[in-house]
């Protein structure tokens, strides 16, 4: 492969939508700082978002993650959700899974949603220490049982810091035994609010992303902002209330960031480049990220 040149360069293949900066927890680690306070004062609305859609399907993507914040928060989630599966994209919704309102759930069934979610601890306490908010471990606990019973294609995120280290294979167990079967674990990574709970100094801080979203991913804030992926702050690569997304796709600007990830991850030797991306599922990695 050439150093210059990675992979699906202009490519879009996994488009996240965070429709929302608001959202019910405070988690500790989250690292868009998200919570029930935080407005977006210019956000795009929910005829923008169904044009970026159109945008992305034109341009060959494949799927499409609403995140936030929480996505459910979103008004208009439902129509958002009817519309990228009418123009043949995958949808996954990443949701903290406090609580999903009866119709949303039926329209996750009827439209053969993918839900996402992070799950902290079997612990009660612990778990509810890491979101900030009481009895959120019994509300998740009640939901993630709702998404099973459905039928619905549900994965379930631990997310590693010092708070719940000591309780991972328990929690996992936990999850099992709730009938979830994909669940996988991850490290809190050092941004938003997740900065002060990383145990050590950070280099670089290009290092700190999982290092996929180099290959074929963007992000769309609520302002319309677009960056690698939902961590990928420190790096905007445009704006759709300025560019289309073909122009981002197509910019210098794009191609130099994810040159930049791609090398920090999986350069090892410049003049010897074999370093090929593993644990890619059929739907591409990177989509628990959000």
């Amino acid at each position: 492969m050439d150093v210059d040149s990675p992979l699906n360069a202009g490519e879009l293949q996994l488009l996240w939508l965070e429709l929302t900066s608001q959202c019910n927890l405070t988690c500790v680690h989250c690292y868009a700082e998200s919570g029930p306070g935080k407005l977006t004062p210019d956000a795009l609305t929910t005829e923008e978002y169904i044009g970026i859609i159109d945008s992305a399907a034109s341009l060959g993507c494949r799927d499409i993650q609403f995140i936030g914040g929480e996505p459910t928060l979103f008004r208009d989630l439902n129509r958002l959700i009817a519309h990228t599966r009418s123009v043949g994209c995958g949808v996954e919704v990443y949701t903290n899974a406090l609580s999903i309102p009866a119709d949303l759930l039926a329209c996750f069934i009827e439209h053969r949603v993918d839900i996402a979610t992070s799950f902290y601890c079997d612990v009660p306490t612990i778990h509810d220490q890491i979101t900030q908010r009481k009895n959120s471990h019994a509300m998740t606990v009640r939901t993630i049982r709702h998404l099973v019973e459905a039928g619905l294609n549900l994965r379930v995120s631990i997310i590693s810091m010092e708070l719940n280290q000591a309780h991972i294979e328990t929690t996992r167990d936990f999850l099992l035994g709730l009938g979830v079967t994909r669940v996988r674990v991850d490290r809190a990574r050092a941004f938003g609010r997740a900065s002060a709970l990383v145990p050590f100094e950070i280099e670089d801080p290009i290092s700190e992303l999982c290092g996929y979203c180099w290959n074929g991913r963007l992000c769309v804030s609520p302002e319309g902002i677009v960056w690698p992926c939902t961590m990928s702050r420190a790096w905007p690569v445009g704006s759709l209330r300025h560019q289309t997304l073909s122009e981002i796709l197509q910019s210098p600007k794009l191609a130099s960031v994810r040159q930049q990830i791609y090398s920090a991850h999986f350069v090892k030797d410049a003049k010897c480049v074999d370093a090929k991306p593993a644990g890619i599922g059929p739907r591409g990695p990177g989509r628990y990220d959000g």
